[in-house]
């Protein structure tokens, strides 16, 4: 376009980020990210396509045509699909729940389908196999970008990237598929990366119904179960709606020998004990009605493949005695079950990198021994003492939680070593890159704490701190170059101490909890929290 003064513009419309990127490069171009339409917008927009107006609906179609304008979650190209597959439709109120109640055929069989396929075919390989595995989740399920990211780790998708992790790699993959449209990011943080993500209605259809003609996975849900006559690869319960057929279930768990995956989000009142998967790689039990119990997973030490385990089942109590034989396990997830101690042979699952447990749960004597250790959440132990020894041996963890304990556990003469040992220990992790900690904090450190972090961590990135109140901030910490997540409860806090916050120029985001109201008026000037968002 010539460069003179009549404004001439032109617009480039595409579902990928680089894309819109790159058509901004060398000149004084901007990207408009579209957000879905609200609900007044949808329905302006439904109704002038179905009516060529704007005006209110029939009133005996009224409540049919919300709860579809709803179903289409602010998109218009599924608005104007559907208002133009009704205008072929009588207004007959039957025929339009007829359609609302089949949105996933009318999704797939309307010119939508063949516009995602577009995106889909443009994905690299391994982005396609990425973007079908989300399949295996339900309809408007929250996936957690971790667990997710873990699971692909397991099932042998991420590509090794050299100077990266896999799950840097796995970030990447993550990322990209956000970018060209095909996840919809939600719970942005601070720096705006996603927590989680959603897959939306049209391309969970799509997705699931290229999974199920390549045989990539297979899913119960409402609609039932449709066996393929091909041996089941990948198998995720999204209803128990087959729990009052006995031989239905059985029959699912009967072709099963050379199953990769299996995810539970609904489990089958009568469902058997798990046989010997010895192909599993994946395992997720997620059950809130108590349908597991021990026995299901009596045989779970014979799961010789199996990489990553998560149970959420109150139903399970213990992991069978035989469960250290899992020495490929790289992800065991058992927050939210009713797991409180581990048999004493899982300090030998070698290759084990993230351990998530609740807070009532005991670790096993020998934690050190799990020296393969990335992430160890709420970590907790009969023996404290032992516990911060042993934290000293696990050279490659980078995200910790820990509560620490005082002298009415310990006892007075027991805590100068309790507190040699932890500073040796955040010393050693501190050498190596301990990247996020998070303390709950006894009464007998919070004066210390704080100096004894900036000493022994100093490259921290990210540092929570609750339960008893530290006193207040400290100078040193000036000394955490890198820290970009502080949350933090203080006793109480002056002008100079929220001077020295502001003086950290790397923060990116401040949760600040004080015990006593604050008795001057704090001001922060122009200079401080540079960076923060």
């Amino acid at each position: 376009m010539p460069e003179n003064s009549l404004c001439s513009r032109i617009i480039t419309t595409t579902r990928n980020v680089n894309v819109a990127k790159s058509c901004c490069s060398g000149f004084q171009g901007s990207v408009y990210n579209i957000q879905p339409l609200n609900e007044q917008d949808s329905k302006k927009l439904f109704l002038k396509r179905l009516f060529h107006s704007d005006s209110n609906f029939p009133t005996h179609l009224e409540e049919v045509s919300h709860a579809i304008i709803k179903k289409c979650h602010g998109f218009p190209l599924a608005i104007i699909c559907l208002a133009s597959l009704l205008a072929s439709k009588s207004d007959t109120k039957d025929q339009w729940e007829q359609v609302h109640n089949s949105l996933s055929s009318v999704f797939s069989s309307q010119g939508m389908s063949d516009i995602l396929l577009l995106s889909y075919y443009d994905l690299p390989y391994h982005l396609k196999t990425c973007l079908l595995y989300l399949s295996v989740f339900p309809e408007d399920y929250k996936i957690d970008r971790d667990e997710l990211i873990w699971r692909w780790i397991a099932e042998g998708f991420i590509t090794e990237v050299k100077g990266q992790t896999l799950d840097q790699v796995g970030g990447s993959y993550f990322n990209e598929l956000i970018n060209r449209n095909m996840i919809q990011p939600i719970d942005i943080k601070y720096d705006g990366t996603a927590n989680a993500c959603r897959v939306h209605d049209m391309v969970l259809n799509l997705i699931i119904s290229i999974s199920s003609e390549e045989n990539f996975l297979t899913v119960v849900d409402e609609q039932g179960y449709k066996y393929l006559g091909n041996k089941i690869r990948r198998l995720s319960f999204q209803s128990n709606s087959v729990e009052n057929d006995v031989n239905v279930v059985q029959k699912i768990m009967d072709n099963l020998s050379q199953v990769r995956s299996l995810s539970f989000f609904e489990v089958p009142e009568k469902i058997p004990p798990f046989l010997k998967f010895h192909s599993l790689s994946v395992l997720v039990l997620v059950d809130y009605d108590f349908c597991l119990g021990n026995g299901h997973i009596k045989y779970l030490g014979s799961f010789f493949q199996l990489k990553y385990l998560r149970v959420t089942s109150y139903g399970i109590t213990q992991l069978p005695d035989q469960f250290g034989n899992l020495h490929y396990l790289q992800t065991l997830d058992i927050r939210g079950s009713g797991i409180e101690k581990f048999p004493p042979t899982v300090v030998r699952l070698h290759n084990l990198a993230r351990l998530l447990v609740g807070n009532k749960v005991q670790l096993p004597d020998g934690i050190g021994d799990l020296q393969s250790l990335q992430v160890l959440s709420s970590a907790r132990l009969y023996k404290p003492l032992k516990l911060v020894e042993d934290l000293r041996r696990l050279t490659k963890l980078r995200t910790l939680e820990i509560v620490l304990h005082g002298s009415d556990t310990l006892g007075a003469h027991e805590m100068g070593r309790y507190e040699e040992a932890l500073e040796s220990s955040l010393t050693v992790l501190g050498k190596h890159k301990i990247q996020s900690l998070e303390i709950s904090c006894c009464d007998y450190l919070r004066d210390k704490l704080l100096d004894l972090l900036c000493c022994t961590v100093p490259n921290i990135q990210k540092l929570v701190i609750s339960g008893n109140c530290i006193n207040r901030p400290s100078q040193q910490m000036l000394s955490l170059v890198n820290l970009a997540h502080l949350d933090i409860y203080f006793q109480r806090i002056k002008q100079e101490d929220l001077s020295v916050l502001g003086s950290i120029s790397t923060l990116l985001y401040l949760r600040l909890k004080l015990h006593f109201v604050p008795d001057e008026r704090l001001c922060i000037s122009s200079q401080q929290f540079q960076s923060l968002m």
